[in-house]
């Protein structure tokens, strides 16, 4: 009789110890492609350019005590032929870091990013730079949606 009032009063004192701990976090991690078929303006010359490729995505992320905080990283690789003759290559790369309330919804994300564009003829280069930022509050307001976006002529 001893025993069985220890292993209970040892089995309640695990679950009441064990009820306070907090879950262990979630890890999700992903890696996907996905091919790319866009038309994009040279700013320098108003040549029209028709492109293909693959952007290649790779994510990770952590649930911990009702958030999340989660990066993802772009690369691509473009080729492309422009209306006026002139063949581009093109490299893309962009950031993303999140984190946000599994709670009340709040959530802020910011992106910048940058896509290179170089011609094999005497047509100028560019590159095109942009910005996300976006932010909702815990009760659903959008505080800020901004999208920076410039090019540059080489």
């Amino acid at each position: 009789m001893k025993k069985s009032i220890f292993s209970f009063g040892a089995i309640g004192l695990v679950v009441l110890l064990t009820s306070f701990m907090a879950p262990p976090p979630v890890i999700i991690s992903d890696e996907f492609e996905m091919p790319i078929d866009d038309i994009f303006i040279n700013p320098c010359t108003g040549e029209e350019i028709a492109i293909t490729g693959v952007q290649y995505f790779r994510m990770h992320g952590v649930i911990t005590n009702n958030r999340v905080n989660f990066f993802m990283n772009s690369t691509a690789n473009f080729t492309g032929v422009g209306n006026l003759g002139n063949n581009y290559t093109a490299t893309h790369f962009q950031n993303l870091h999140g984190n946000g309330s599994l709670v009340n919804g709040q959530y802020s994300s910011v992106s910048p990013g940058q896509t290179n564009f170089i011609t094999q003829g005497s047509t100028s280069n560019f590159k095109q730079r942009f910005k996300v930022k976006f932010i909702i509050n815990a009760n659903g307001t959008v505080l800020m949606d901004v999208f920076d976006f410039s090019s540059i002529c080489n």
